[in-house]
């Protein structure tokens, strides 16, 4: 059955399942997180339900010359944080060339990392902000160069951070590159969300509980060239819509959230595989 007639209740933890060629929902519990200098990544892992949230990926270069400023702090607690698998990206810009922007995003992680740490790296393949003004993504070209400097380097593609819209702009570009693991970013707005009340016997007080119903895994036309999608951000800081999910998943962090699809063995067996340990990137200073 297709992923878009896939749906599931959610209450206060994932119940439930319709057939799904994903984990079953109440094995969608490895939670990502992303972070960038706008985010108190202290207070998210102070505050943060740790049985839910396993891997953090932080933003360590912006296209060529701004570094995000927070990534060496960053690194530094999730190494102290006791268990937190890592990951670092770079937001692509169409500026300069690919192969230029991951020299430089490589330097910065390995420049930040630590002999016998392993980390699983990521581009940011989206509309950028340049002065103040949006500008379109970067093209097929740039991406390509890009993964392919980054496979060049440590033996492993980056997780390809995307959207639909983006996708559908330049399928093409998208083409070049669906051998990587996708990161797929799509906010499902139409969810239901309603109440359930039914009165106490002996006091006669109405509890009400809230529900979300409807909540739909990523249909393969949001994906297509891709045959299928790694990690699913579902949910921004910002969106209202999926805001009680959010809690009952993370806490309410001020977070993007990202599940993988599929079990939590599947999770780490591809963490393992995919991450590339610091040491190991072969990258000029």
């Amino acid at each position: 059955m297709g992923r878009s007639k896939v749906a599931f209740i959610l209450a206060t933890i994932l119940v439930g399942a319709s057939c799904s060629a994903k984990a079953a929902p109440n094995d969608l519990s490895q939670v990502m997180i992303d972070v960038s200098q706008a985010n108190d990544l202290a207070a998210v892992l102070k505050n943060a339900r740790r049985r839910n949230i396993e891997l953090v990926v932080a933003r360590a270069t912006v296209g060529i010359g701004d570094p995000d400023t927070a990534f060496d702090k960053n690194l530094a607690l999730l190494r102290a944080s006791k268990g937190m698998m890592m990951g670092a990206y770079h937001a692509l810009y169409p500026t300069h060339p690919g192969a230029e922007q991951a020299a430089e995003f490589l330097r910065r992680v390995k420049r930040s990392c630590r002999a016998g740490d392993t980390i699983l790296l990521a581009v940011d393949w989206e509309r950028a902000s340049l002065h103040h003004k949006t500008i379109a993504p970067a093209g097929g070209a740039i991406l390509a160069d890009f993964v392919r400097a980054i496979v060049t380097a440590t033996g492993q593609p980056p997780l390809v951070y995307t959207d639909p819209d983006v996708i559908a702009a330049d399928r093409a570009a998208a083409g070049q590159v669906a051998s990587a693991p996708l990161w797929l970013s799509t906010y499902y707005t139409k969810l239901s969300l309603f109440r359930k009340c039914q009165n106490e016997k002996k006091s006669g007080i109405s509890i009400c509980k809230n529900f979300i119903r409807g909540l739909l895994f990523p249909d393969d036309a949001d994906f297509a060239p891709w045959t299928d999608w790694t990690f699913w951000q579902f949910t921004e800081a910002s969106k209202e819509d999926p805001a009680y999910l959010r809690r009952r998943v993370t806490n309410d962090l001020p977070v993007d959230v990202s599940f993988f699809g599929g079990s939590r063995e599947d999770f780490h067996q591809f963490f393992d595989q995919h991450a590339v340990r610091c040491e190991a990137i072969n990258v000029a200073d």
